[in-house]
């Protein structure tokens, strides 16, 4: 990360009550919650997975979706620069 806007904190979400945090690092978003670590789309994989339309999978696809407006926000200020 090169600036604390680079970084983001959601929750708590999950049937865990857990915080996600979502950074933006290398031209790519990597988020982590818990003790999983990953890429976005791979978080939207698991939790269709652990939670399907459950409240908990809607919660996070939420969330899911609000990191991508963040994250596209992310790849134009980092294309100007």
């Amino acid at each position: 990360m090169e600036h604390t806007r680079d970084c983001i904190l959601l929750g708590p979400a999950g049937s865990r009550d857990a915080m996600l945090t979502v950074a933006w690092t290398r031209g790519m978003v990597r988020a982590a919650t818990g003790c999983w670590e990953g890429a976005l789309d791979d978080l939207g994989a698991a939790v269709v997975a652990r939670h399907g339309d459950s409240q908990y999978g809607r919660d996070y696809a939420a969330v899911v979706a609000m990191t991508r407006v963040w994250e596209d926000s992310k790849r134009r200020e980092h294309e100007k620069a």
